[in-house]
């Protein structure tokens, strides 16, 4: 069994049903997939956590795969407003979602590994060669991010993709101390930037395969279509994501996800009917 861990709101269930099945589809072993969510209207009003509707349909797709596979939604929005309210980062351009793996120490029946991946992200190949890596005392293990390591620190990592040891993280307090650290000041990408803070000294990295951010490669086994800073013919950020297919053929040149995203597309009209 592998256990993996999704962030998101009803609005980004095109993208949490492709990187599933990616993952599904290119892995022999079962998968426990937890989604995390929670209603954040009062910050936006289209903050909607995600629903059952959407949670029976990606399962179902899920067990055609592999039936001993599961899908679980758990609402954080207690637990969030609790200690987030009046943060300065629930207010940026990152939506609250992207905060919530960081009360996973806050949640029950959390395994004691755990596979992070961000809804932007698609699997290529089987995810045991990264899941049963022995994490040992290291807190997480993730992949430097591509223009972090160079611009903020040597050993900046992304946070798209992170296998989380959660008995260790429990125990030295890592998931409260990243939630206090974000309701001290405003932080330019607040999830990554805490947890590599905090982190520090504790986290295993490891090679580009795992979290590849800039092109597929034949050793890919999670391709990141994370958002590409670009400085000509201005400052600005590419953005081109998975279910957004014309885009990821233009920016890309690749038709290589067409058949995922085809059998995808099914979905997202049967939700629509």
């Amino acid at each position: 069994m592998i256990n993996i861990v999704y962030c998101g709101n009803a609005g980004i269930f095109k993208g949490i049903a492709m990187s599933l099945l990616s993952a599904q589809e290119n892995t022999s072993e079962p998968l426990s997939v937890a989604i995390l969510t929670g209603d954040f209207t009062n910050i936006n009003p289209r903050f909607l956590p995600f629903n059952e509707t959407q949670r029976s349909v990606l399962e179902k797709a899920l067990k055609s795969k592999n039936s001993q596979s599961s899908i679980r939604v758990v609402d954080v929005t207690g637990p969030f407003n609790r200690e987030m309210a009046g943060s300065p980062n629930c207010q940026s351009s990152y939506t609250p979602y992207t905060l919530l793996r960081l009360f996973l120490d806050e949640l029950p029946e959390v395994p004691d590994k755990l596979l992070y991946l961000d809804a932007d992200t698609i699997v290529m190949k089987d995810l045991a060669s990264l899941f049963f890596l022995d994490l040992g005392t290291n807190y997480c293990a993730w992949v430097l991010d591509r223009y972090g390591h160079l611009l903020i620190n040597s050993s900046y990592c992304n946070a798209g993709v992170i296998l989380l040891n959660i008995p260790l993280l429990k125990k030295d307090g890592v998931f409260a101390s990243c939630r206090a650290l974000l309701r001290k000041k405003k932080w330019s990408f607040p999830d990554q930037d805490v947890l590599n803070r905090v982190a520090k000294g504790h986290k295993l990295i490891l090679t580009r395969e795992f979290n590849e951010q800039k092109g597929l490669r034949t050793d890919t086994v999670i391709r990141h279509y994370c958002n590409q800073p670009r400085i000509f013919p201005y400052v600005h950020a590419m953005v081109a994501k998975p279910w957004d297919i014309e885009r990821i053929h233009q920016v890309y040149k690749t038709t290589v996800h067409d058949a995922l995203h085809e059998e995808c597309r099914l979905l997202w009209r049967s939700l629509e009917k």
